[in-house]
């Protein structure tokens, strides 16, 4: 589980623009770049998703901001899959460990309610809580 969410890691490291935002050309003709804006000629280029600051200037901030946001949200989602559910624990603690369900199915017998919870994690990969009257009698995960 941990290489997997460490190639995620890896990946959305690699993906994050150069933080450069200006092309400038140099008085000798060299083409460099750089965060601050060109003394000579040179022009903006545009990030995709940059916003423009409360001054007009263009922000790499704001693409820093959400990347660590991403990045906190996965670890948060690992921790949590990480963390064991097992067989005769309660309903409430299940709640308490992974949090409640994006989807419950329930099926209803004469004496016993049946229900599956369903836990979206990340694109590809979903669990699976099995409840007999609040109580846990299984788990499955898709991975």
């Amino acid at each position: 589980m941990f290489s997997r969410f460490a190639m995620v890691v890896s990946a959305a490291a690699l993906a994050l623009p150069a933080w450069a935002v200006n092309k400038c050309t140099e008085p000798d003709g060299r083409v460099v770049f750089q965060d601050a804006p060109c003394q000579g000629v040179g022009e903006k280029l545009k990030i995709p998703g940059e916003r423009k600051a409360s001054d007009g200037s263009k922000s790499s901030d704001d693409l820093q901001t959400r990347f660590e946001q991403n990045m906190r949200i996965l670890r948060e989602q690992q921790e949590i899959a990480d963390r064991p559910v097992s067989i005769g624990m309660t309903a409430e603690e299940v709640i308490s460990t992974w949090g409640r369900p994006m989807k419950v199915n329930t099926t209803v017998t004469p004496g016993k309610r049946s229900e599956q919870w369903v836990y979206r994690r990340g694109r590809s990969r979903t669990q699976y809580v099995y409840l007999d009257n609040g109580v846990v009698r299984a788990t499955q995960d898709s991975q």
